[in-house]
């Protein structure tokens, strides 16, 4: 990662001078099943409990720790601090992606942060509260995955992005390796920098599990696609058109919960957001935050991104982020600077680095430049439907026009009468 980093122990907070008004945390899901396999793998579905794509009890688990450690940072082990340490609707806000996998670390996450006690108790001897878990359909959801919504123009800069020198010197480098791993793998499709993961998937999450792999498969393998994905994930969300329509929106739902905290507006949930997604949603916030680069690495299980408020003895609010690498982070998280916005950080600075990021029409942003967007195909539709109603209108007239000079041709001269044809 940077060397800009500062390395910070377990999730401590910042000096006791300063006050905390806002948080809006970003979490990976835990550990699951394949979401890929290959034809020749020995391992089929059958050898995943629940099944391909998702949570495992290991990944519940990782969720439940990252919950105990958001409770650390947030209320010191229950006492009360900045959250309450029994749950409180108005305080608190979870969104999901609608993937069982991240609605299930959703739950096992707020399983961790809240206890009932009190009046909450609606079971002796059940230490759970129910906590609601928002989302939307997949289709639908340009906040925490825009990245696999329908987007043509986010595919044509990826596609683009195929013809960068690096990606092709990449291609070049691993182009035996994946030649070997099509013939090995039985997969019916050319392996690349951009679909390696796909094979990647099924033995990373083997490794997790202490299943063994074919003998065809080697470590030194299993580290080149490690290398390969890391630097998909970097071609993948770079660019600043890419930060745009990738994170846009969710740095904009970020900073304007900032904006209304700091005048006092009403909102959904006063101290905390919670977003459960995924690795590539992580990717996109680091990403377009100018915190992930080509010499990153794709964030783990139960990683969490913090994005910070606080309002400081003068009266001034700065914003602070940090990253939380995962169950595997020996209890640490990352202090990261923002490039252009060094501390202190203030809400002002943070609104100017973000600003060129933020959507104000996703769906005309992802129209190819060549393309009109569905507001362009709405007025011309109303065009089209004006000048038909015209025409209509017109042959109309025109043949009622037409019907009445032909009657008054037909009509009898003065004192004829055509019914007795006498004069």
């Amino acid at each position: 990662m940077h060397s800009s980093l500062v390395f910070v122990l377990l999730f401590s907070t910042a000096a006791a001078a300063r006050q905390l008004e806002l948080v809006s945390l970003a979490f990976r899901h835990g550990d699951r099943s394949p979401t890929y396999t290959f034809p020749t793998n020995p391992y089929k579905e059958s050898a995943w409990p629940q099944g391909y794509k998702q949570l495992t009890q290991k990944g519940m688990l990782q969720l439940y720790h990252l919950g105990q450690k958001i409770m650390n940072r947030y209320m010191k082990n229950g006492t009360e601090t900045y959250l309450n340490s029994t749950y409180q609707s108005k305080e608190i806000y979870v969104r999901s992606t609608d993937i069982d996998r991240t609605l299930m670390s959703a739950e096992s996450q707020m399983a961790a942060l809240y206890k009932p006690s009190g009046h909450q108790i609606f079971l002796p001897g059940l230490e759970w509260q129910p906590t609601p878990i928002h989302t939307v359909p997949v289709t639908q959801d340009n906040l925490l995955r825009a990245y696999a919504v329908d987007c043509p123009r986010y595919a044509e800069l990826r596609e683009q992005g195929t013809h960068d020198a690096d990606y092709i010197a990449v291609m070049e480098k691993y182009k035996n390796l994946f030649a070997r791993l099509k013939n090995l793998t039985g997969v019916d499709y050319d392996i690349t920098v951009s679909n390696a993961y796909k094979i990647l998937d099924s033995f990373y999450c083997e490794k997790q599990h202490n299943m063994a792999w074919p003998d065809w498969f080697t470590d030194r393998d299993f580290t080149d696609l490690l290398a390969v994905n890391n630097f998909s994930l970097y071609k993948m969300f770079s660019g600043e058109e890419i930060h745009k329509l990738t994170a846009g929106i969710f740095l904009g739902e970020v900073l304007g919960h900032m904006e209304m905290k700091r005048n006092g507006t009403e909102m959904i949930a006063s101290k905390i957001f919670m977003y459960s997604a995924h690795d590539l949603t992580l990717v996109a916030i680091l990403s377009a935050l100018g915190l992930f680069g080509n010499d990153s690495v794709q964030p783990p299980y139960a990683s969490a991104v913090m994005i910070e408020l606080y309002l400081e003895d003068n009266g001034s609010n700065t914003v602070e982020v940090y990253y939380h690498m995962g169950p595997d982070a020996a209890n640490r998280t990352q202090r990261m600077i923002l490039p252009g916005c060094s501390p202190p950080c203030t809400l002002d600075k943070f609104r100017e680095f973000a600003s060129p990021l933020l959507v104000n029409d996703f769906q005309k942003e992802c129209q190819l430049p060549d393309q009109p967007d569905s507001h362009s195909y709405w007025i011309v539709g109303i065009g089209l439907g004006a000048v038909i109603i015209c025409l209509v209108v017109i042959v109309a007239l025109i043949v009622l026009v037409t019907r009445y000079r032909r009657r008054q041709r037909r009509r009898p001269r003065d004192g004829f009468n055509p019914i007795d044809g006498v004069v």
